[in-house]
């Protein structure tokens, strides 16, 4: 089970290897934008909302289970709603932003019901497989100075 600590991580280690510094990387016990990365040699900077499919506290009734589906709706509304607020209050032209969720049947189903809205917003979204590889789909077109799809 992916904590959003794990899928946090994950992320910031898939754009590290793109040439991206980790300007801020938070862990869930602080508030703000979870990441936020700059590429120097394009200036592009990505902010990520991400969530987990687990709780990260030891002691709670849902460390170690996964999110049911109504959960699983919730975290997409909330990383939506932290995408939308991101993109506008601190972005620049050149910037992104994105939402980094677990790879689970129940988050995959609810991004693909908004996905079109996703396009038109310009929101990408980091999936974070289980064995934590990343896989993103990008609504933007594809520059060379742009992450890989995988």
């Amino acid at each position: 089970m992916l904590t959003e600590e794990d899928v946090i991580t994950a992320v910031c280690d898939y754009l590290s290897r793109r040439g991206y510094a980790i300007d801020q990387q938070c862990r869930t016990t602080q508030h703000g934008i979870d990441i936020i990365a700059t590429q120097a040699s394009s200036g592009v900077t990505i902010r990520i909302e991400a969530k987990g499919e687990t709780s990260n506290r030891a002691g709670s009734r849902r460390f170690g289970k996964g999110f049911n589906r109504g959960q699983s709706r919730i975290h997409v509304a909330a990383a939506l709603y932290a995408a939308i607020a991101t993109n506008d209050a601190y972005l620049a032209p050149n910037d992104r932003v994105g939402i980094a969720l677990p790879s689970t049947n129940h988050h995959r189903e609810f991004i693909s019901r908004i996905g079109m809205t996703l396009k038109t917003l310009g929101i990408a979204v980091f999936w974070v497989g289980p064995d934590r590889q990343v896989e993103v789909e990008l609504p933007y077109p594809r520059h060379a100075d742009d992450m890989d799809q995988r």
